[in-house]
């Protein structure tokens, strides 16, 4: 992945063969991918993994943006943030604190990859 200045500088964008280097500028809606050179070869296959943010809940008919083991967690944390304002005495509070931090826990542990990281320098 380059920077957008990079790309830029980059020689000819015609020259064709096997991607080595890709620019993404992810905009409002649809974000857009470039890569140099173009593939000289449709049999190419190019993986691609991003990071956007998450949707608001503003509406009733909001699809939420988290995968369904968060359903708890999310549900106890804003119970417990709505706790005080719904007149919950401390001890009610202090159980749904418990309750809430153990669905974060519980939900924090999903999905994790057990692979080691590995960092380089950039030694362009």
């Amino acid at each position: 992945m380059i920077s957008r200045t990079e790309y830029a500088q980059l020689a000819s964008k015609s020259t064709s063969g096997k991607i080595v280097q890709a620019f993404y500028d992810p905009q409002l809606g649809a974000g857009q991918l470039s890569v140099w050179p173009t593939p000289d070869s449709a049999a190419d296959v190019l993986c691609f993994w991003y990071e956007r943010l998450l949707e608001d809940f503003n509406i009733g008919e909001n699809t939420p943006d988290f995968a369904i083991e968060w359903g708890e967690a999310l549900i106890l944390g804003l119970a417990h943030r709505m706790a005080p304002s719904a007149g919950l005495s401390l001890p009610e509070r202090q159980d749904l604190e418990r309750r809430a931090q153990n669905a974060l826990d519980k939900a924090m542990g999903y999905d994790k990859e057990d692979v080691s990281t590995f960092f380089q320098p950039d030694m362009r």
